[in-house]
């Protein structure tokens, strides 16, 4: 009895973290912001991202799942799918 009970307090802990820890539609902007931004390059490199970052966060499509999110984007000829856990977005790959 015992041993149940800690796994359902353990399952319950894990859907509340879940839950709480979702990352909304804006950390999926920042997070593209930040990974599409290069250190170096020269000028027509950096517009290129600054292009292709802005048609990835204006397609964007959000999908709150309650414990995760799924966002599907295009960036130039590419479809791509991001799922965000735990405040953390992984790319899927291209669709």
């Amino acid at each position: 009895m015992k041993t149940i009970l800690t796994f359902v307090f353990a399952v319950v802990a894990v859907v509340l973290a879940l839950a709480f820890s979702c990352p909304d539609e804006d950390s999926f902007h920042r997070f593209v912001k930040k990974a599409s931004a290069r250190e170096e390059g020269n000028l027509v490199d950096e517009a290129t991202d600054a292009v292709l970052s802005s048609q990835e966060r204006l397609t964007a499509d959000y999908e709150d799942h309650i414990l995760w999110a799924t966002v599907s984007t295009r960036r130039g000829v590419h479809r791509a799918r991001y799922i965000g856990v735990m405040g953390i977005w992984l790319e899927l790959g291209d669709v």
